[in-house]
């Protein structure tokens, strides 16, 4: 059997109404890839296999650290900022070649975050999201294939008293590097979601990627 401890750790400071200020740490950890007990029906004849075919299975270790602060100016307005640090033992990349997630060396990602939550009315809630992260292999240096070092998102959300609700979520992930040296360009996706709900009564529709776009 393997076991591994996830401690949480996290405190917070209110030096003022309207301030917080926070702190945490936490180690988790990713569960054996599937490959690790499976390996493909089918290759070429010179193709090595060797890295799917598994072997003694393990969890891979990830520790998790946040520092920052929120503000509220007005009752209205909320906002906040945070540092953040993550470091993976070993990183699992998709590899479109060979059709199989690959178990690399370790990594870091570094970065920032600040958010701002607008409370328009007593029903609708406007806010906007911006995260940067330096995202790196930790021997080599080089970018992690699939991490976007730029995230932006911008939401709206209804909920009305008399239990509608609505919402639309627009997020767009900057240009990320991919295995072999190629780049993905810019993405952007619209979901949306409807609903209703009256005593024990609910429904609900949600949409991803509205407007159907790469």
């Amino acid at each position: 059997a393997t076991m591994a401890l996830s401690p949480r750790l996290l405190t917070r400071f209110t030096p003022g109404d309207r301030w917080q200020l926070f702190a945490g740490y936490g180690r988790g950890f990713r569960t054996p890839e599937a490959r690790a007990f499976t390996q493909p029906q089918t290759a070429a004849a010179d193709e090595d296999l060797s890295r799917f075919q598994g072997g003694r299975s393990t969890m891979t270790l990830t520790d998790n650290v946040e520092v920052g602060g929120r503000v509220q100016p007005t009752p209205r307005v909320d906002v906040g900022v945070a540092t953040f640090g993550t470091w993976i033992g070993r990183e699992s990349v998709f590899d479109h070649v060979s059709g199989f997630n690959i178990e690399l060396s370790s990594t870091r990602r570094l970065g920032a975050e600040a958010d701002i939550v607008l409370h328009a009315t007593q029903w609708l809630e406007l806010g906007g999201d911006i995260t940067y992260a330096h995202a790196r292999f930790v021997e080599s240096g080089n970018p992690i294939p699939g991490a976007p070092p730029l995230v932006v998102s911008t939401k709206a959300t209804v909920l009305h008293p008399r239990g509608f609700r609505a919402g639309v979520r627009w997020f767009l992930l900057g240009r990320r590097p991919l295995s072999y040296g190629a780049t993905a360009g810019v993405a952007t996706v619209i979901d949306a979601n409807v609903g209703y709900r009256y005593r024990w009564f609910q429904v609900d529709l949600s949409i991803d990627n509205l407007l159907g776009l790469d």
